[in-house]
């Protein structure tokens, strides 16, 4: 199958230097005495995870007061098990984590459950816990995959639906009608008093490691992303007319595609590599996604485009009006708006290198993975911070339904 881009493209890499910001960050912050948390992994994202991984090591060497110990349910996975060791962390196997007694656990002083799991079930039931416990939704349910070995996620069940004694602190970056429903299907009291919700920006980025590239020339005026939870009745092909259009998604979805857009300048490819995926964001003149409103997802199809600083045109959907409200640099369209929208993004007196600074920034600010456990430990930990990212928006029940 051909490249997408031309052997004459020049891609140069363009990393985010995340390592001064995370220097500021923590510098602001004083850990008044020696704590101990527990990280409890319940996800796949590796590459994700070991950007979170980079920022503790880069906190512990400024704060020897503070103690970060990790735990993985997917510890075979190099960079969620051996490769954490290697940089210094201490692990705790899973199955022993299992085996602690109330005692031990009350040793520390925050346990943070990264994803839904049943480590997590057992220390929001475990009577007398003093160590203050958080779940950390990050959209992913890879344990509750593992669990369902190919079944029906709806079908598993780790609670009864009880009030826990234990309190919970939930920090989620999905719209709060789907994370409680996919909580509560998992037999969790999500609207308990017990439970204290806080709501954060979108999906985290691994920016310190995620490959960002600067393509010149640009090869396609639309990327069209991704085809599952998409509308493709939202778009008029008239509006499309004359553009090099590439869509990358999985072939079941591309045949409304074909029979709406076939006339058009249209390239489909099924699936590219991780990489050349990254360069041919990059490589795009603009991105266009037009969601199904009523899908609640959180989606990495908006997190990259972002992260790589291409103008991206959305249609809302549920929870997208978390990014609108911080002022995310997001064309958010409509039907009837579509074409202007695409005639300002791709005119000539559009100012790129504008867009993709503030679109950047927005990103450092608001979906590192780095400030976003920051946050999480500080705030749970109760410490003065002199230097901190914008708060979790606080809300007692979900803001989208």
């Amino acid at each position: 199958m051909p490249a997408l881009l031309d052997a004459s493209t020049t891609v140069t890499e363009q990393p985010y230097a995340m390592d001064p910001r995370w220097r500021d960050l923590v510098a602001g912050a004083r850990v008044p005495r020696r704590m101990r948390v527990l990280l409890v992994n319940a996800t796949k994202g590796a590459a994700l995870y070991q950007s979170l991984i980079d920022f503790i090591v880069l906190w512990q060497s400024v704060e020897p007061q503070l103690h970060i110990t990790n735990a993985s349910y997917f510890s075979d996975i190099y960079e969620l098990g051996r490769g954490v060791r290697k940089r210094g962390i201490p692990t705790l196997p899973i199955e022993d984590l299992a085996r602690c007694t109330v005692r031990q656990l009350n040793l520390l002083d925050l346990i943070i459950c990264i994803g839904p799991s049943e480590a997590f079930t057992r220390l929001a039931y475990c009577e007398g816990l003093t160590a203050r416990l958080v779940l950390l939704d990050l959209a992913f349910y890879h344990r509750i995959m593992a669990l369902a070995a190919g079944g029906s996620l709806q079908e598993i069940q780790l609670a009864s639906g009880a009030p826990t004694p234990n309190p919970v602190r939930v920090y989620s970056v999905q719209a709060g009608v789907k994370v409680m429903m996919d909580l509560e299907r998992m037999g969790f009291p999500t609207l308990s008093a017990n439970w204290n919700w806080r709501w954060l920006s979108y999906l985290p980025l691994g920016l310190n490691s995620l490959p960002t590239y600067r393509v010149a020339p640009l090869q396609f005026d639309v990327l069209l992303l991704g085809g599952k939870n998409r509308d493709f009745s939202l778009l008029d092909a008239a509006d499309l007319t004359g553009l090099r259009i590439l869509f990358l998604g999985k072939l079941e979805h591309t045949e409304q595609l074909r029979e709406s857009y076939g006339h058009l300048d249209l390239t489909i490819r099924s699936k590219v590599p991780a990489d050349e995926y990254h360069r041919v964001v990059a490589a795009s003149r603009c991105i266009l996604i037009p969601f199904d409103y009523h899908r609640s997802n959180s989606f990495l199809s908006v997190a990259d485009p972002l992260a790589a600083g291409t103008p991206l045109l959305i249609t809302r959907h549920i929870g997208s009006e978390r990014l609108e409200s911080l002022g995310a640099p997001i064309h958010f369209v409509s039907r009837d708006s579509l074409r202007a929208t695409l005639d300002d993004v791709l005119s000539p007196n559009f100012d790129r290198e504008a867009h993709r600074r503030r679109s950047r920034q927005f990103c450092a600010e608001h979906l590192d993975i780095g400030a976003m456990i920051f946050h999480v430990v500080s705030e749970a930990l109760e410490l003065e911070c002199s230097t901190a990212p914008p708060p979790p928006q606080e809300a007692p029940c979900p803001p989208s339904s």
